[in-house]
């Protein structure tokens, strides 16, 4: 049931968008749509098309009330601080992906900002030094310990975002009788595919899997969904 109160905007917009998918999906007869969302019937077919545009109409007046309930603006802060930190994790994937396609190959690739082969062989060669010149060690893996969104203004007082990255990296090196590991913070540019992959996949794993998805990102989709639907059944009905 429908209860037009500020407290249950979520609820009210979640009911009136499933009331309507469902109506698409199982082809239910337009009486039943009426009844659900208004309390009328019976309803001749031939005026169908109005009740799906007042089921837009509805619709849209619910999203309205939501948008601009405190359930919805409460919700909104966390649901930001938990998309940067699904984003954080899939990025450290991204870029843990490309150091071990460095190791094995070599070449940097996208991400040669700034001499990125130059920086690796330069900790190689201080290594060499460091044991006195008798041994050649070579590159055996990176981990990434911190990737964070950056700037690239220099002082970093411009805008932070996903276009540049810095990343704290740990290069180990092999050797005959040893090992050793070096620690190098480096920024990088994200290509705008690899920007796009990151998003959609942290927005993804959002809208699958947190709290911000049931409270923020699940009623707009259905909300969305449904709104289509409607326009969709308005034009075929007319």
């Amino acid at each position: 049931m429908i209860e037009d109160e500020d407290s249950k905007g979520r609820r009210n917009l979640v009911v009136a968008s499933m009331v309507i998918l469902l109506a698409v999906w199982l082809r239910a007869p337009v009486e039943g749509l009426a009844e659900s969302l208004f309390k009328v019937k019976p309803v001749d077919p031939k005026f169908a098309f109005r009740v799906w545009l007042a089921a837009g109409a509805v619709l849209i007046y619910f999203g309205l009330r939501f948008r601009f309930s405190d359930e919805n603006l409460k919700a909104i802060g966390p649901l930001n601080a938990e998309y940067l930190e699904v984003e954080q994790r899939v990025l450290r994937l991204w870029l843990a992906k490309k150091m071990k396609n460095y190791v094995r190959t070599q070449r940097a690739g996208s991400l040669n900002v700034n001499g990125f082969g130059m920086i690796v062989e330069a900790q190689r060669r201080g290594i060499v030094q460091s044991q006195g010149g008798q041994i050649e060690p070579v590159l055996a893996g990176i981990r990434v310990a911190k990737v964070v969104r950056s700037s690239t203004s220099y002082p970093a007082n411009g805008p932070v975002s996903l276009n540049f990255i810095q990343a704290d990296l740990m290069l180990s090196f092999k050797w005959d009788l040893g090992q050793s590991g070096t620690g190098v913070p480096i920024g990088f540019d994200v290509p705008l595919g690899a920007r796009l992959r990151i998003q959609c996949n942290a927005l993804g794993w959002l809208l699958l899997y947190s709290k911000g998805s049931m409270q923020v990102l699940l009623p707009w989709s259905l909300a969305g969904l449904a709104l289509l639907a409607s326009v969709y059944k308005t034009v075929r009905t007319w």
